[in-house]
């Protein structure tokens, strides 16, 4: 489990946004590998909106002046984020199978969809209450009125 207590505002900023990446991989590895096209789609579409939450996120949480790294140019630093971050809210892409195999039509793929999104609620709301840096509890509240 990450530990939130002692968060500022930037490392919130990337928590969040190693969240809604690890959201985009796992919800292109579904679309990938659904045969159902509902559930396709819908996963598509969850995709779709991983990519806007984090330019949300860039965009409407305040930092203290963090520079934002990509993929692309540190690809070292994101692997370790990854790892420092992980939260369990959207499982590694290449464990999507099992996910996979319990999704028989779009209402299943929309159902896993709104599990993730309580998964995150909840995540951020320990998060903020456990949070004793005031800007990282700001940025955590903020997520939350994001998401909820």
């Amino acid at each position: 489990m990450v530990d939130t207590r002692h968060m500022n505002p930037d490392d919130v900023v990337n928590l969040a946004v190693n969240i809604e990446e690890d959201g985009l991989a796992f919800y292109k590895a579904l679309a990938e590998g659904a045969t159902d096209p509902q559930a396709k789609a819908v996963f598509l579409r969850l995709a779709t909106e991983e990519v806007q939450h984090v330019d949300d996120i860039r965009e409407k949480i305040p930092t203290e002046g963090v520079e934002y790294l990509t993929y692309d140019d540190a690809s070292l630093y994101d692997a370790y984020a990854s790892h420092l971050f992980r939260t369990e809210i959207f499982p590694e892409k290449d464990r999507a199978k099992p996910h996979l195999d319990a999704v028989k039509g779009p209402i299943d793929a929309i159902e896993l969809g709104r599990k993730a999104a309580m998964d995150s609620i909840r995540f951020y709301r320990a998060a903020a209450k456990a949070c004793t840096h005031p800007g990282g509890k700001a940025a955590f509240e903020a997520l939350l009125a994001e998401e909820g």
